[in-house]
């Protein structure tokens, strides 16, 4: 129950696919990369136990990032989109981030990290900017083999602040744990909802909520497929449903306001059979949305409760 155990036994089946670009990377391919990430932390002079933190895009370097997080033994913490500068660089030094990676769209914010309290010292760039060191250029200069002192990492995700300032949420990890230990939440998922090593996941949310990142994290160790949409629209989820044959989902109600409010020529053309559980929560469902997607999509929707403490 560990990516790299699918890279060996499975090495060409997709482990991502971003549905808009149609970008794909294998299970060989993210075990080279998290590797080479898990390489180049370690160059960075990171060490088991030390706090990363992150913000991008949904992107496939997002979740390479991740999983070289997790075999590296860090605890890395994905950091909203929507933050404004001071929200940021409150949460990079609350976190005791060391490593702050970022994209092009964010130099901005990423500038105002700079004087923040804390133990930040490096930040990495994905793209062209003069202002930090190129993410790209580290990493693509490492080796694709494991490290030598791996063991399990852990998520550091940041609550809303309703009542004030974000507050960490740090899942418990437990020093020396080898990566391929099963998650606990991983086998709820098997049990749950049936997703494995078939299941061809769709997660069309912001990967740096809770549950879209813990489910894509946790669908990788099972040795499926996490289809991830660049950015939630109501009809490209739905032709991604039938390109890629999706066979587990994960949304919030709005998304299916608006996938409802799509002129029924334009939700039927879509070949739907493979859908086998969609999955909601984040917010409650008014009961005749609920009722409508029920009618549309049958008996397939579970509605859960969580919270970011929960993942």
């Amino acid at each position: 129950m560990h990516p790299s155990i699918h890279a060996a036994n499975k090495p060409e089946h997709p482990a991502i696919i971003m549905s808009g670009s149609g970008q794909r990377m294998s299970y060989a391919e993210l075990e080279s990369r998290s590797n080479q990430i898990a390489h180049a932390f370690r160059g960075i002079g990171l060490r088991a136990g030390d706090h990363i933190a992150f913000q991008l895009e949904n992107c496939i370097e997002f979740m390479t990032i991740v999983i070289a997080a997790q075999r590296a033994g860090l605890v890395y913490t994905a950091i909203s989109t929507h933050l404004l500068q001071e929200e940021v660089a409150y949460i990079v030094a609350n976190s005791q981030a060391k490593l702050l990676i970022t994209s092009p769209a964010f130099v901005d914010v990423a500038k105002a990290t700079s004087g923040a309290d804390g133990e930040l010292h490096r930040w990495l760039l994905r793209g062209e900017a003069d202002e930090f060191e190129s993410f790209e250029a580290i990493v693509d200069a490492q080796t694709t083999t494991p490290i030598d002192d791996e063991e399990m990492g852990a998520q550091m995700l940041y609550s809303s602040g309703t009542t004030g300032y974000p507050k960490g949420v740090l899942s418990t990890r437990k020093v020396g744990t080898p990566i391929d230990q099963p998650h606990p939440m991983a086998l709820m998922l098997v049990s749950a909802f049936g997703i494995g090593p078939e299941a061809c996941y769709l997660s069309p949310a912001p990967l740096y909520h809770a549950a879209p990142l813990t489910f894509t994290t946790l669908v990788l160790t099972l040795g499926g497929t996490a289809v991830i949409m660049e950015k939630f629209d109501a009809q490209q989820a739905l032709a991604a449903i039938d390109q890629y044959q999706v066979t587990h989902s994960q949304w919030v109600p709005i998304m299916f306001v608006r996938m409802l409010k799509l002129p029924k020529q334009t939700r039927e053309q879509f070949d739907l059979s493979s859908h086998q559980v969609a999955i909601h929560g984040a917010a409650p469902c008014p009961v005749d949305i609920k009722r409508q997607m029920i009618d549309w999509w049958g008996p397939r929707i579970a509605e859960y409760y969580a919270s970011t403490e929960g993942a």
